[in-house]
């Protein structure tokens, strides 16, 4: 599925709810050679694509943000106006050109995570019981449940 969701191009997500070039911190092999590497991205609902160039017909990454949380990295020396995308165990950290591109950054992912989970949040809702099952009487025991609860008399020896 994220193979096939990747398969997208910049064209096909712009506008988008905002798009741009952000620096994105990469490893190489082994966990060896942290470097920054410009990359365009493009954030389209609750997902975070990110381009090689702005040209590309296939992102080279795609960041589910359900989960995630977003935050300004204090800790990244190496660049400024740096923000980082975490979860358990995972980060994903980005770098802006300025202060004012971090903050739209920062503000729309943040705002994608949240619409996200309250959407999530409200479908849950849709399938909770209703008000009046709290009130419910119990149903009257039929044949069923009275044999069943013969059986729970049993004991393990």
């Amino acid at each position: 599925l994220t193979a096939k969701r990747r398969r997208v191009s910049v064209n096909e997500l712009s506008p988008g709810d905002i798009q741009g070039y952000l620096y994105q911190r990469l490893r190489g092999k082994h966990n060896q050679n942290v470097h920054w590497e410009k990359r365009w991205f493009v954030l389209l609902g609750n997902c975070l694509y990110g381009f090689k160039t702005k040209e590309d017909p296939r992102a080279a990454c795609l960041i589910f943000l359900s989960g995630f949380t977003v935050a300004v990295a204090s800790e990244v020396k190496s660049r400024s106006n740096a923000f980082k995308v975490y979860h358990t165990g995972t980060v994903f950290y980005f770098s802006a050109e300025d202060p004012d591109a971090l903050q739209s950054w920062i503000d729309l992912i943040r705002t994608a995570i949240l619409h996200n989970e309250t959407t999530k949040s409200q479908d849950g809702s849709r399938y909770s019981e209703t008000d009046e099952s709290d009130t419910e009487k119990p149903k009257p025991p039929t044949e069923k449940t009275d044999s069943l609860k013969k059986f729970r008399v049993f004991k393990k020896f």
